[in-house]
């Protein structure tokens, strides 16, 4: 695997470029890109993963100030909380609905359809701590209390991981609208406890998940992807 290129790297490999470049997050994610470069080929587009998401919205604007059109896809994550700063409301930086692109594959998929009903009711029994969980994290956070939000899921509900209860009048409401608040990576691997297990047949990994989802996209993906063809035909005309 290629190393990650830094920011600047990036930028300057960008503005070279004579295509339009549509800059994205990590690379598990480019299986769903991949899908949308395809579709829109007729635009001859380069997508271009260039890490997480403080790297691509570096780029972005770096990349805009040297006067050169660029795409920008990125995950919500906490703005799904706080709200997206002005600084970051542009036509051409495109943000997830949920929490990040997981949780849009996730929804989109609707990937709980392929669980049995023995595993769904412990998935849910493992979603509800998990929520909780999150709750606490996001709730030391909001008061300065440093707070760890991507403990794999099977140390939570296995009781090794001490969290408190959040008063009620201070919860977000994770749980309320789990597979678009809770964070996607965390939703993914509590999920995948009953759909990897090494027993299952079949046995699902999240990577093929990813790739089947993207190859039929629904109101999520095909908005993301409606995004960049809107921008794509305006920088082509």
């Amino acid at each position: 695997m290629k190393p990650q290129l830094s920011v600047d790297e990036a930028v300057a490999t960008i503005c070279k470029s004579t295509l339009t470049t549509v800059i994205t997050e990590g690379r598990d994610d480019y299986i769903v890109y991949r899908k949308i470069e395809e579709r829109l080929q007729e635009f001859s587009l380069s997508f271009f993963p260039v890490g997480g998401r403080d790297a691509v919205l570096q780029v972005w604007q770096k990349v805009k100030a040297q006067g050169k059109s660029i795409i920008a896809i990125v995950d919500k994550d906490q703005w799904l909380y706080a709200g997206v700063p002005n600084e970051y409301v542009s036509d051409d930086l495109i943000v997830t609905d949920g929490y990040s692109l997981e949780n849009d594959i996730f929804r989109d998929g609707k990937i709980e359809n392929l669980l049995t009903a023995a595993e769904r009711t412990e998935f849910l029994s493992h979603i509800d701590q998990v929520c909780e969980w999150y709750e606490h994290s996001l709730n030391c956070i909001s008061k300065g209390v440093e707070a760890e939000i991507s403990t794999h899921p099977r140390r939570i509900v296995a009781g090794e991981v001490d969290y408190g209860t959040v008063p009620a009048h201070e919860k977000i409401g994770i749980l309320n609208d789990y597979t678009r608040l809770l964070r996607g990576k965390t939703l993914f691997s509590t999920i995948m406890m009953q759909l990897a297990r090494s027993n299952r047949t079949p046995k699902h990994s999240y990577l093929s998940l990813y790739e089947i989802v993207a190859s039929a996209p629904a109101e999520h993906l095909q908005r993301i992807e409606a995004g960049v063809r809107t921008l794509a035909a305006n920088d082509y005309n």
